[in-house]
């Protein structure tokens, strides 16, 4: 581990390469649960530094935790394993810096996966030699791609020479334009001179201040100009958020007296930013913010990127022997290769079309089969056991989606309660609890579809005889 004075000396040389990485998450602001999970999608780095010579951990296994709870104890804050939690340790402490210095061990180099600021501020103190990897906000050409960094000055300075090129960039947006124009127009008639305000969840790491999360409603006097400055405001909802989260978006704004604000679901990124009435796109950190100029659009940030200006957005270079063996300088006369891939491939591995998935509708066709050939399986599953199940103590409902909505009016007479974020008092007359009020025996349905597997974990390791039955 290196310490403070090495970290001092950091804009010097690269040392040696001595081939010890440890890969994982914001370990510090992360639930372990997502974190951890999130990392499993990253194997391929693991093969591809294991090829060039290195030692590396790829750090998923959960019967090896950062003590948490302890590291914030001792900078006097509480962990409130909340998904994503904030903190500024104090650099002051060493039993806390000790616990960071244990947990990722002796190793040369550390790579993270969407380190937060506060996190990387308190590397920085530490000495950690790091590269802090994000998915690129620039997700309109054939593949999503990473965006880097490093505060060591000589890895940073070899990532630069990898960046990709704007004309490349900007050829990806015109032939996705003219798509747009020629096969997928809009069916929306727009207003000249107009604004696009791009909506973001509530809780989203790129919106968060301190340890709040900042939301439209906290810009009135910037919405109040743009809505004199332009004909009309188009706000367009994310389309994760909930329907409960977004009218309060829309009462807020409508609290505002804005009048020539209308509300967009469901369209298409891609279609919007490719239509000429569209002068200005405004929120408050989206990556859409990044690919609109691309699209020849102005770009107003209410808060500010999610990635600085130091990040490097590099495509597909990340799969070559030639640049790890560059950035790490390792040298290895070995002839050059690269990890298989495709257009598409983190697409597919990540599960992440966005917008995209307008004009890849074949692949998003075969993932969602593959999806819809589980869900079905599962709900076979349970329904020949729906008769076993009635007869055993009540069944508590985890998330209630399109599949426990579904399920629901089946199982009602046996369901003692249901559990999920959005809502409050009862569903249907059945209470809403919290995952505090389970109790022994109790048979836990979890249909809640994109933590399915943090919800498993989380309920195998609590001190309660449950039957756990996951949908998915």
């Amino acid at each position: 581990m290196l310490l403070l004075d090495a970290f001092l000396e950091r804009n010097e040389k690269l040392k040696p390469f001595k081939k010890k990485i440890f890969i994982s998450y914001d370990f510090l602001t992360t639930q372990v649960f997502v974190g951890k999970r999130g990392l499993e999608r990253l194997d391929f780095f693991v093969e591809i530094l294991t090829k060039v010579g290195a030692e590396v951990t790829l750090d998923t296994s959960l019967n090896n935790a950062f003590p948490i709870e302890e590291f914030y104890q001792l900078n006097n804050k509480t962990y409130s394993n909340k998904l994503l939690n904030y903190i500024e340790p104090d650099i002051s402490c060493l039993r806390s810096r000790k616990l960071v210095e244990s947990y990722i061990g002796k190793s040369d180099l550390f790579i993270g996966y969407e380190l937060s600021q506060s996190t990387r501020n308190y590397f920085d103190h530490l000495g950690l030699r790091y590269i802090d990897i994000w998915l690129s906000p620039l997700r309109f050409g054939k593949d999503i791609f990473f965006s880097f960094y490093s505060n060591n000055t000589a890895i940073q300075s070899k990532l630069i020479s990898y960046q990709i090129e704007n004309d490349v960039l900007i050829h990806e947006a015109n032939i996705l334009s003219a798509y747009c124009e020629h096969f997928k127009k809009s069916h929306l008639t727009l207003v000249n001179n107009s604004a696009l305000l791009i909506g973001q969840l509530f809780v989203d790491k790129a919106c968060q201040d301190g340890d709040r999360f900042l939301t439209l409603l906290d810009f009135p006097l910037e919405l109040q100009k743009l809505s004199a400055s332009y004909n009309k405001l188009y706000l367009l909802k994310h389309p994760l958020m909930s329907e409960n989260d977004f009218r309060k978006i829309v009462d807020g704004l409508n609290n505002l007296g804005l009048e020539n604000v209308e509300y967009l679901q469901n369209e298409n990124v891609y279609q919007l930013l490719s239509m000429k009435q569209i002068d200005v796109v405004v929120a408050l950190s989206s990556s859409v913010l990044k690919e609109a100029r691309f699209f020849g659009k102005k770009s107003i940030y209410l808060f500010r990127p999610t990635l600085n200006q130091n990040y490097i957005d590099i495509y597909k270079e990340f799969f070559t022997s030639t640049f790890w063996k560059d950035i790490l300088s390792i040298d290895d006369k070995k002839k050059s290769w690269e990890y298989l891939n495709f257009d598409n491939f983190l697409r597919l591995k990540f599960d992440a079309f966005y917008a995209y998935k307008l004009f890849s509708q074949e692949l998003v066709s075969t993932s969602s089969l593959r999806h819809k050939n589980i869900v079905y399986n599962s709900l076979v599953q349970i329904g020949q056991n729906l008769e076993c199940l009635s007869i055993r103590n009540k069944i508590v409902l985890y998330g209630v989606g399109s599949i426990g909505r579904l399920l629901f009016p089946y199982l009602k007479p046996q369901i003692r309660g249901v559990i999920d974020k959005e809502l409050s008092l009862d569903y249907e007359g059945v209470p809403v609890l919290e995952p505090a009020d389970l109790i022994d025996g109790d048979v836990v349905l979890i249909s809640a579809f994109k933590y399915t597997h943090e919800i498993t974990l989380q309920l195998k390791n609590s001190k309660l005889q449950l039957e756990i039955v996951p949908l998915y």
